[in-house]
């Protein structure tokens, strides 16, 4: 039983050092907002590292689908591309 107690402490460690590298490593967030995260992430063990994971993953795939400068694929060539560069 203590072994397997020692498993699971080791297995939420290991997910919060995940998550907290993950927070470090973004820069997404300023320093205040990293430092927050971290505090979170360690003083609520494992539902900290749970909401910061969900935080990170939804401000990710959020900023992608706002990404302004994206234009979608066309079967058209923009002008002088293609067969409208071409001039014989």
């Amino acid at each position: 039983m203590t072994t397997f107690l020692i498993v699971i402490a080791l297995v939420a460690i290991a997910y919060q050092a995940f998550i907290m590298i993950r927070v470090l490593k973004s820069d997404q967030y300023s320093v205040t907002q990293r430092i927050a995260q971290t505090i979170l992430i360690w003083g609520i063990p494992i539902v900290g590292a749970a909401v910061c994971h969900v935080v990170l993953y939804t401000d990710r795939h959020s900023s992608r689908a706002q990404d302004e400068g994206f234009v979608p694929a066309t079967d058209e060539n923009p002008p002088g591309i293609g067969q409208d560069a071409i001039h014989h």
